[in-house]
């Protein structure tokens, strides 16, 4: 037979309903109700087996998706110019992620990083976890104010605090000595200026303001 119309094609028993090509690939329905593509035993709804076993989207022309395995770990993939993954929850895109790797979260273009949030960051813990490590650290972090304990000099060559134009205003010498306008502190605390006057000033609202020199 050539072709057969039927509203319905129904099991003759409860060992399921196969329909195979001329070479014994096709659609296995199991008894239940799973379907199987690739394997006659579908553990789920749909189930596709196989050492080729991807799963096909095709969306506009030169644009398509796939789904598959390889050596047991899942790959998801976006075939087309300017392709990208979208994660969306409720009909709302929550995540994205660029040909080029880059990862957004709450916003359609991170192109400016690698990892880009429109939103607060932060851990579920107080004081817990670490941003980098001792070996592994970043090489600067840009912000228009920090709110924390301390800050620890990373190794023994001290701690700088520079202004905007990146120079060093305050320098803290391991082991403690604190340097402004110089980088070698000679003493606990040393002011250096390379040109004009040099002036310590000490202010109060009060009328108690001066130095005690105490030994």
């Amino acid at each position: 037979v050539d072709t057969v119309t039927a509203n319905a094609i129904v099991a003759k028993g409860t060992d399921g309903l196969a329909l195979y090509d001329d070479g014994d690939n096709g659609i296995f329905i199991k008894d239940g109700g799973n379907v199987g593509i690739g394997t006659t035993a579908p553990q789920e709804r749909l189930h596709i087996g196989g050492t080729t076993n991807k799963f096909r989207i095709d969306g506009a022309t030169g644009y398509y998706g796939t789904i598959d395995t390889i050596n047991g770990n899942m790959n998801y993939n976006t075939v087309g110019a300017g392709a990208f993954h979208t994660f969306q929850v409720g009909g709302s895109e929550q995540m994205r992620i660029l040909g080029t790797g880059s990862v957004g979260i709450g916003t359609t273009d991170p192109s400016s990083f690698k990892l880009q949030v429109a939103g607060n960051v932060g851990p579920n813990a107080d004081s817990t976890y670490d941003l980098g490590s001792d070996s592994t650290r970043w090489a600067n972090i840009f912000a228009d104010s920090v709110d924390t304990a301390s800050i620890t000099a990373a190794t023994s060559a001290g701690l700088e605090l520079k202004d905007a134009s990146d120079n060093t205003a305050i320098f803290i010498e391991d082991g403690g000595n604190v340097g402004i306008g110089t980088t070698s502190p000679s003493k606990l605390l040393h002011v250096k200026k390379t040109a004009g006057e040099t002036y310590l000033v000490i202010e109060s609202d009060n009328d108690d303001a001066g130095i005690i020199l105490d030994r």
